[in-house]
């Protein structure tokens, strides 16, 4: 999540240059590949500083705000990225969900 939070508010929204959290020009997945080049101490520091950095960018932009590096042809707001984020993270916690299940055995109702 701490690339599709840099994508979309940092990169797509206000236009700012974006140094991928994870980056290999050999390995387009290195984030799902690379388990071992940080800790899981760093991994959440890095998210937790992209979302703040996010809040940051959007803490004074209105929902139909236009997005600054999207293609003119077609306008992305504010709010369909807001939308398209809480997306993003309700399939991301459904994937750790069924991690979770596989590990505990443990089901919802």
């Amino acid at each position: 999540m701490t690339i599709v939070e840099q994508y979309w508010f940092h990169k797509i929204f206000a236009d700012q240059e974006v140094v991928p959290a994870y980056d290999a020009p050999d390995d387009p997945d290195v984030e799902f590949n690379d388990l071992q080049s940080a800790t899981i101490e760093e991994v959440e520091r890095d998210f937790l500083d992209a979302c703040e950095r996010s809040r940051v960018i959007v803490s004074n932009a209105d929902l139909s705000s236009l997005a600054r590096a999207a293609q003119p042809s077609t306008p992305i707001d504010l709010r369909w990225i807001c939308v398209h984020m809480i997306e993003e993270y309700a399939r991301h916690n459904g994937h750790a969900d069924l991690l979770r299940e596989r590990i505990d055995g443990a089901t919802g109702d």
